[in-house]
């Protein structure tokens, strides 16, 4: 891998350091930092877009597309969290998802609707005297059939 050396002054001690940083190119089979795999998912997104008619501002992410992406062997949820704090920088949330992720461009989240805590209002006050049967509205929730959500392509 090549390297560039940098020269850092430090007039606080006015002396100068001679610093050798990697290049920023990837060395073949090397895993990618979370930065680069902030790149690689915007890049993928974008081609994603642009096969769209009229584009998407969401899209799911298996955990093996991810791992491929950032050729990783073992996502470690360190390394996911930091390609999280990545994509945020870049103006996208990665969400966790049963099976993977869920990207979503930050932007299309300022049309949607709000939940606030207004809606629940009576719910709250009874929860707050003890006479709210939280089993019973449990059951009424309805539940997602895992049937239904087709399989992430890798």
């Amino acid at each position: 891998m090549q390297a560039t050396l940098v020269f850092l002054w430090l007039p606080r001690y006015s002396c100068c350091w001679a610093l050798s940083a990697p290049d920023v190119t990837m060395a073949r089979n090397t895993p990618l930092e979370p930065w680069q795999a902030a790149v690689m998912i915007v890049r993928a997104f974008r081609a994603l877009q642009e096969k769209k008619p009229r584009g998407t501002s969401r899209a799911k992410l298996s955990r093996r597309s991810l791992a491929v992406m950032c050729s990783r062997t073992i996502l470690r949820d360190a390394f996911v969290d930091e390609v999280r704090l990545e994509l945020a920088n870049r103006g996208y949330t990665l969400l966790d998802r049963l099976d993977g992720f869920a990207l979503i461009e930050s932007s299309s989240v300022q049309n949607w609707d709000t939940l606030s805590a207004k809606l629940v209002r009576d719910d709250l006050a009874r929860a707050r005297e003890g006479r709210f049967d939280f089993a019973r509205a449990d059951e009424e929730q309805p539940r997602p059939d895992p049937a239904d959500d087709d399989a992430d392509a890798a």
